[in-house]
């Protein structure tokens, strides 16, 4: 690459030509190649030279114009796992900066630092060591995606809302994986019985298989898309769950006592569901356990339709509301209003 040894050699009043002249020769170059593989070849050689000749201190910027003119010029022709131009990744990241402040922020007020360390490098992209072409254009299209998604407020940001959407953006972080997984396994280890906990990972199936997976390139290249994993691992769970069937004596242990005294309701299992995650949220059921909130409408509540209220059934409706369920439910606190004197 001798124009680039060129640059070192060059003094200062010539190097802005100098770079002038390399990308329009890079430019007509590529442009005479015949086949994709070939302009593929060249763009990407010219990137491996750029960015061992960034490491002199005394042509890294102009280094760096060279490498920015290929990522935006030649964008499907370059490889994406190498580091991306420090130009290139501060127009990507500055579109954003002022929005990805105010939602880590909510973040931070509003959820667990677990959460937020597995999540940190969508919220602190600046802080990443090594941003390739690839990390920069996922996190970019990332919050291109969280802004046209208008439920997405960061008034009523919620932690399932925003791990549905994550999985939605095939974000494949294994500490993700783990964390999402955890979170399942904790509401296993409440329940002994292994019909209810079966019951708890359909409703998980049943969540994860309704949330729609954009097309394009996931979070980590190297690893296996979110949603298939977690399907594999909540299948293997449900295998386990039914070995400890086979053991179980359900008289040992009673989810509903015969003859308990129970609320009957006029609303539907949908509408129960809302409702309580509504009074929830706003801070009037103060339950931290969305469990705990689930058993008591199971054991606790019936309608007129039925005795016993599925579990499975709250669970799914629960972190699973329709468009209908909610306009219900507004037009129902709507009338309770109405009824005050």
């Amino acid at each position: 690459m001798e124009f680039f040894d060129n640059l070192i050699e060059n003094n200062s009043d010539e190097i802005k030509d100098e770079v002038n002249t390399i990308i329009e020769e890079i430019r007509e170059t590529a442009f005479k190649l015949r086949t994709e593989e070939e302009i593929k070849l060249y763009i990407q050689n010219h990137q491996f030279a750029l960015i061992e000749y960034k490491k002199n201190d005394s042509i890294c910027k102009e280094c760096d114009k060279v490498l920015y003119f290929l990522e935006t010029n030649f964008q499907r022709f370059t490889n994406e796992m190498l580091v991306i131009s420090d130009l290139g990744k501060h127009s990507l990241f500055n579109q954003f900066a002022d929005f990805i402040e105010e939602i880590k922020h909510a973040i931070k007020t509003n959820f667990n630092e677990r959460l937020f360390k597995h999540i940190a490098p969508l919220i602190e992209p600046e802080k990443c060591k090594y941003c390739t072409i690839h990390f920069v254009s996922y996190v970019s299209q990332f919050w291109k995606n969280w802004l046209s998604d208008c439920s997405l407020s960061i008034n009523s940001l919620k932690e399932d809302v925003v791990i549905s959407f994550l999985i939605s953006q095939n974000f494949n972080s294994p500490t993700f994986f783990k964390y999402i997984v955890s979170e399942i396994i904790g509401e296993l280890h409440q329940e002994d019985n292994p019909y209810v906990q079966e019951q708890v990972l359909l409703s998980y199936t049943k969540r994860f298989s309704s949330i729609p997976i954009k097309i394009g390139n996931p979070f980590s290249p190297e690893y296996p898309n979110i949603k298939p994993i977690l399907d594999e691992w909540i299948n293997i769970e449900i295998k386990q769950c039914r070995k400890k069937q086979k053991k179980y004596n359900p008289e040992q242990q009673s989810i509903l006592s015969k003859g308990v005294h129970k609320i009957e309701t006029s609303m539907s299992v949908a509408q129960t569901a809302y409702l309580f995650k509504l009074l929830n949220k706003s801070g009037i059921v103060t339950n931290k356990v969305q469990m705990d909130i689930l058993h008591v409408l199971s054991e606790k509540f019936c309608s007129k339709k039925t005795d016993q209220i599925s579990f499975d059934s709250l669970h799914n409706k629960y972190y699973n509301v329709e468009d209908r369920t909610k306009e219900s439910v507004r037009e129902l606190l709507e009338n309770v209003i109405k009824s005050i004197e």
